[in-house]
């Protein structure tokens, strides 16, 4: 009896969450008929009694109402419910992305930013850093050298496969995160985002909700909508990430997303970093709720303490997807990364082969000839040494001519440097003005929600270009332009 009981509590919360799930995606509105009785029962391969129970826990919670006769019902008042409190109806505190708001922001940070033809000398807005940093033409010796030397191998047409000696040297490479995987787990791709793609198709189907860090990398919501899923932001906090308790009562009032995507180490666009004990509690949150956990780790290599922080991986094996790559920290001309997908590792390989997601053979094979020599963990020391001080000279700067009551803090690792304004201060008229000077500034605002809250916000990468004293004095420039904004205030 006890199991019989078990198993339709079990049911019941399966429906109930099919049944939220189809009023937060708009799929049935305010006062508008559920899904008929036998039609929620033949969805979901159940019988009429949980399905029954669902509905009756629902109504308890005066989400839904039932009418005589006719059926039930999503009730007209149910963006005051406190069971569903992140569904307010107020647009200024609105929780999910809107597509037509993330479609005007990227436009205009595509055409800012990632257009090749705007040739702006001071892209301080790019997350990509100069092959001026880069051992490019290291790597590109040992690509040639293995090309010329076993030109036949390298052509042979064969099925395309991840070379054992780079997995074995990305392996070796990965023994600071203290993740033990193994060599069996992890796979090769051609990109960060590209990874990304995989994991999230391989734990969510189209409509899903994901649980997502704000602000977060403008990647992550593009991806999300290419892929017809549904942004939840989590808020983050600019040093320490994101912010546990708040997943937690989403979580606790039964909103049940498909999987959480962050970066726990340096992440884009603030730097945060999480801590030790956060980074517990969010993975035992998660383990808890049965929430897949998708960790972009691309920053985590470039630290500034002694040791490399943990990524979220090395706290659960199995209910993480870990994604990492050398396109920050060694090469971003050569694309390789890679992904760990812990319980769904058969899911993600399956997505690889069907979309052909092979790094080529001789690019692995140079790659691997490269990690071999030794050559890629002397200039991983070397570059954790410039990012440090470039970042350090920029923060000096930014606090000598940027207006008063700026916040601007030194970063633990990563790229970028997180400013945020006074209020009243449009970043957007800001990085208008400073484009017009060759500069571009990422405006915290292609990071915001609707409520906007971080438009007094910029992020900076003055590793964009080669460092020299004129790029000292475009950041002073910026400072100056920010200060005469605040005056015209």
């Amino acid at each position: 009896m006890k199991k019989d009981l078990g198993v339709i509590m079990y049911k019941r919360e399966q429906i109930e969450q099919s049944i939220i799930k189809l009023i937060i995606n708009g799929a049935v509105l305010p006062g508008e008929k559920l899904p008929s009785v036998r039609d929620l029962a033949a969805r979901h391969k159940f019988s009429i009694t949980p399905v029954l129970e669902a509905l009756r826990s629902l109504e308890k919670k005066e989400i839904i109402e039932s009418l005589p006769s006719k059926g039930f019902y999503v009730r007209n008042d149910i963006y005051r419910n406190p069971h569903l409190s992140f569904l307010q109806e107020d647009k200024a505190q609105s929780t999910f992305m809107k597509f037509e708001i993330l479609n005007s922001k990227f436009s205009n940070y595509a055409a800012n930013i990632l257009d090749p033809s705007s040739h702006i000398h001071w892209p301080m807005a790019s997350t990509i850093t100069s092959t001026y940093y880069y051992p490019v033409d290291e790597i590109n010796y040992h690509i040639a050298r293995i090309a010329k030397t076993q030109e036949i191998t390298v052509n042979l047409q064969q099925q395309p496969k991840d070379l054992d000696h780079l997995v074995q040297n990305i392996m070796k490479w990965m023994i600071p995160c203290g993740c033990p995987f193994s060599n069996k787990e992890l796979s090769l791709v051609c990109s960060a985002t590209q990874a990304l793609m995989l994991a999230l198709r391989s734990c969510t189907f189209p409509g899903d909700i994901v649980a997502v860090e704000s602000p977060g990398h403008i990647g992550f919501y593009f991806l999300l909508e290419f892929l017809q899923l549904k942004a939840l932001r989590i808020p983050s906090d600019f040093r320490t990430g994101l912010k546990v308790s708040v997943l937690k009562s989403y979580l606790e009032k039964g909103l049940r997303p498909s999987c959480l995507l962050l970066s726990a180490n340096y992440s884009n666009p603030t730097g945060a970093l999480m801590p030790e004990q956060s980074k517990s509690e969010l993975v035992e949150l998660c383990r808890q709720f049965r929430l897949p956990i998708i960790e972009d780790d691309i920053l985590g290599d470039i630290h500034f303490d002694e040791v490399r922080p943990h990524p979220l991986k090395s706290f659960d094996p199995e209910n993480v997807i870990y994604i990492s790559g050398f396109t920050k920290s060694l090469s971003p001309a050569h694309r390789i990364a890679w992904i760990a997908g812990g319980r769904f590792h058969k899911e993600i390989v399956f997505h690889k082969n069907l979309i052909g997601a092979f790094v080529p053979l001789l690019i692995q094979q140079g790659f691997s000839s490269f990690l071999s020599s030794g050559a890629g963990a002397r200039h991983l020391q070397h570059f954790r040494q410039q990012c440090f001080e470039i970042l350090s000279k920029s923060l000096q700067v930014i606090n000598d001519t940027f207006p008063s009551g700026t916040i601007a803090e030194m970063p633990r690792g990563g790229l970028f440097i997180w400013i945020q304004l006074p209020q009243g201060i449009d970043t957007a008229l800001l990085s208008d003005i400073a484009k017009q000077h060759d500069i571009t500034i990422a405006s915290g605002k292609i990071f915001s929600s609707p409520a906007g809250e971080y438009n007094n916000c910029i992020r900076v990468n003055c590793l964009a270009m080669p460092w020299n004293v004129n790029t000292l004095e475009k950041l002073s420039l910026l400072g100056k332009i920010a200060t005469s904004l605040i005056r015209k205030n």
